[in-house]
């Protein structure tokens, strides 16, 4: 931004009111030409202006280089296609005057000479709509071929035929030219060739991709194309299956002459919506030129098809308001007559939400379902195009590379469809080897199956890399690792160690579209059922708390509350946002996840009997009909009722616990179990001390099992020890480091005297810094 005083206002620079309000240049064209200029005319005569600092007037041949010199408006891409150079036009006669004895000061203040006035304002009675550059351009050369002294023959020729260009274009089309200076529909340019791209001479110049696996496909897109009428073929199916490269498939066989007769020497032109929508700026535009497309068309006797990539996007396509005619209904007339053949794409979705509900449009297309390929057909589609990717990369893939790419992302990546997410896991093997080789190689690089798998590895967060040995050890001493984290539960360890390895190898046995794993830890409180789920989820997606999935069903106690889980349904509040559920939200952004049940015998049971689903079948879908897929997530539900079948059965239905894997019951925890406990917590205490302040703690083995003693509760767990840790121990410390006792770099060392049933805390001088009771009992018979 920058401030006008004439105006008092910040003014944005890119704006034409900033460029000439309250400036000379203003005063001459008037207020009518000036509102009537385009932006890019007012940033023309801005640049005008500022070549022409050093003279009286900005004469045509400045304009004619502001004109040239802005490049989003159309008259500079004419120019340069005519070969005029800014270079060449600084040699004009009227810019190489000298330099007259005048300090303008500002760039908006240096006059317009009275031709270039004359321009704007011709410009002005002539024109339907905004001053575009083109207008003045045309009315620049018109008056400079006027007078072509002291200008060099071969501009002038140049200069010549871009003002026939322009005259032939005429005004109103002149008007219509959208940045970038196509004109569409004229003899100036084609829509076609300005709004799409010809496929079968792009498969001639082998600049398209192989479609391989697809032949039912294109049979059936050839068998609809050779009817009488409605022979237009829709290409329905999910998003990544290859619906447009089966349409580039029908190209590659039109362009190698492997068609019927009648389809011979067809040209398949893929059109986007979106072009032929860029640059309308009034009502009619867009009308006007999707008739000139339907007209290109149907002109050439069936020789072209028309491709409309995301089809459902014609539906309100150019409309202004209800009841507006839009780009379907002017294609409907040529469709039914069968005078225009088009070829649509979509999913089958936005095919049901838009075409489906105008059964006229819908009539006109014949539908062709484009299925997920299986990986074995994925696997020949990558085989066929991988040299193009190898070219690109300066790689070379194994058998076993191209195999992994679409083995793990099938398996790892479900949310996402074959072919399209092995190509991205190819793609992205490459670049990644290519780019850990820094500079390039002499020779291409070997990608491998281990490659791919530590790509895939990024994109999900989950180890994926080969099964090595020392992988395989890890895994067959998981439960070694679970038990140094969770105390006292050797059962419970065990059980869901087995479920992981199962997972780990591919051994899923029949019903593998389950979860990996639906566990009902059951036990009293604090005994470690929510610490084994964390556990867990650190052990197998090997990051703290990135992949793990918390719901708490205390947050679920009323019926309404499903709607939390999958989504509001239609007609209630949110359902508008296209939001899912808090479950299915994330479970399709991350499908490789701990899902922790919190407490689940306090959710309502229409939110059980959301959960039957995910146990049984491993999917869900929300409110928007989206599927979240539960294949390759742990499900872990914690409860307090009991440990005891009877007790289950009295709180869940035979259906639910019919349908876990395992019920886990944990034990009560010993005095023993609680006194490891306190190792593990203080061996977090001490680093995180280490780490924040730089205190090394040391902590006796005499503290250690009064500790364990005093927080040792049958009826609350371990829960209890974290308030007597709390108490004892991490609230001194903090008052030491608050009152500045004890300094970075020191060692602190935290004691017990039993006789005295204290807890001492020393410096390493031996120095009492503190003390405090250890025991409750004890301090109350003090």
């Amino acid at each position: 931004m920058m401030f006008d005083p004439n105006r008092g206002m910040f003014m944005d620079p890119s704006s034409r009111d900033s460029l000439l309000v309250g400036d000379a240049a203003r005063r001459q064209v008037g207020r009518t030409a000036f509102d009537a200029l385009s932006d890019s005319s007012a940033r023309a005569i801005h640049r005008a202006q500022e070549e022409s600092m050093n003279l009286a007037t900005v004469p045509l041949e400045g304009l004619l280089i502001g004109l040239a010199s802005e490049r989003s408006g159309g008259a500079s891409k004419l120019l340069r296609e005519a070969g005029v150079q800014i270079a060449e036009l600084k040699h004009l006669a009227p810019l190489q005057a000298a330099p007259d004895l005048v300090s303008w000061g500002a760039v908006e203040r240096v006059p317009l000479d009275d031709e270039v006035v004359e321009v704007i304002r011709g410009s002005v009675d002539t024109a339907q709509g905004p001053i575009t550059t083109e207008a003045l351009l045309e009315g620049v050369i018109g008056k400079m071929l006027a007078r072509p002294a002291g200008m060099e023959p071969e501009l002038m020729g140049r200069l010549q035929s871009v003002l026939q260009r322009l005259q032939e274009w005429g005004e109103e089309d002149a008007e219509k030219i959208p940045v970038g200076g196509f004109v569409p529909g004229t003899s100036g340019g084609s829509v076609l060739e300005s709004c799409g791209r010809n496929l079968t001479a792009l498969a001639r110049e082998g600049k398209l991709l192989k479609c391989v696996g697809r032949d039912a496909e294109i049979g059936r897109m050839i068998q609809v194309l050779s009817r009488m009428t409605k022979n237009n073929p829709v290409l329905l199916g999910e998003p990544g299956v290859g619906k447009t490269a089966v349409a580039e498939g029908m190209a590659e066989l039109i362009a190698r002459g492997e068609v019927p007769n009648h389809l011979a020497g067809v040209a398949i032109w893929d059109v986007s919506i979106g072009s032929l929508l860029a640059g309308t700026k009034y009502r009619g535009e867009f009308e006007e030129r999707l008739k000139r497309l339907v007209k290109e068309a149907t002109d050439a006797d069936g020789k072209i098809i028309l491709l409309i990539d995301e089809l459902h996007t014609i539906v309100g396509a150019g409309a202004t308001g209800d009841g507006a005619i839009d780009a379907a209904n002017i294609l409907k007339p040529a469709l039914s007559r069968g005078e225009l053949r088009v070829i649509g794409a979509t999913t089958q979705s936005e095919y049901d939400k838009y075409i489906a509900k105008d059964p006229a449009l819908e009539r006109r297309f014949q539908p062709v379902v484009v299925p997920e390929p299986t990986q074995a057909q994925a696997v020949d589609m990558l085989m066929g195009v991988a040299s193009l990717y190898e070219e690109h990369h300066f790689v070379r893939f194994t058998d076993d590379a191209i195999e992994a790419c679409v083995k793990l992302s099938s398996r790892y990546i479900p949310s996402r469809r074959l072919p399209d997410s092995a190509f991205d896991a190819m793609d992205e093997a490459a670049a990644r080897k290519r780019i850990q080789q820094g500079a390039r190689p002499s020779s291409r690089i070997e990608v491998n199956a281990n490659d791919v798998a530590q790509t895939v590895a990024q994109w999900t967060g989950i180890p994926l890399e080969e099964l090595t040995k020392d992988e395989s050890a890890r895994l067959l001493h998981m439960e070694e690792r679970l038990d140094s984290r969770v105390i006292g539960q050797k059962r419970a360890t065990s059980a869901v160690a087995r479920a992981i390895r199962r997972a780990r190898v591919g051994v899923r046995g029949i019903g593998n579209k389950r979860p990996t794993a639906c566990f009902l830890f059951c036990g009293p409180t604090g005994v470690g059922k929510t610490e084994l789920s964390k556990a867990l989820s650190d052990e197998y997606f090997g990051e703290e708390g990135r992949n793990m999935i918390r719901l708490d069903m205390s947050e679920f106690m009323e019926r309404h509350s499903v709607s939390k889980l999958i989504g509001s349904p239609p007609g209630y509040v949110g359902y508008d946002s296209n939001s899912g559920g808090v479950l299915t939200d994330r479970v399709r952004r991350q499908p490789h996840s701990l899902v922790l049940i919190d407490e689940v015998e306090k959710a309502h049971p229409d939110v059980l009997n959301i959960l039957l689903q995910v146990m049984d079948d491993g999917r869900l879908t929300d409110s928007h009909g989206r599927l979240a897929d539960f294949s390759n997530a742990i499900l872990v539900m914690t409860s307090n009722v009991g440990s005891s079948m009877e007790d289950l059965k009295r709180h869940f239905r035979p259906e639910f616990i019919n349908r876990i894997d395992e019920v886990i019951a944990f034990d009560s925890l010993t005095e023993e179990d609680i006194v490891r406990i306190v190792g593990l917590y203080v061996s977090r205490l001490q680093a995180a001390l280490k780490e924040q302040h730089s205190i090394d703690l040391e902590v006796t083995d005499g503290l250690t099992a009064a500790l364990g003693k005093e927080g040792y509760s049958a009826e609350f767990g371990a829960r209890h020890l974290n308030r007597v840790m709390q108490a004892r121990i991490e609230d001194p410390i903090a008052e030491l480091i608050l009152r500045e006792e004890i300094h970075r770099g020191e060692e602190l060392i935290a004691d017990y005297d039993s006789e005295r049933d204290m807890i001492v805390f020393r410096d390493a001088n031996g120095r009492v810094l503190t003390e405090t009771k250890c025991s409750d009992k004890t301090a109350a018979d003090d």
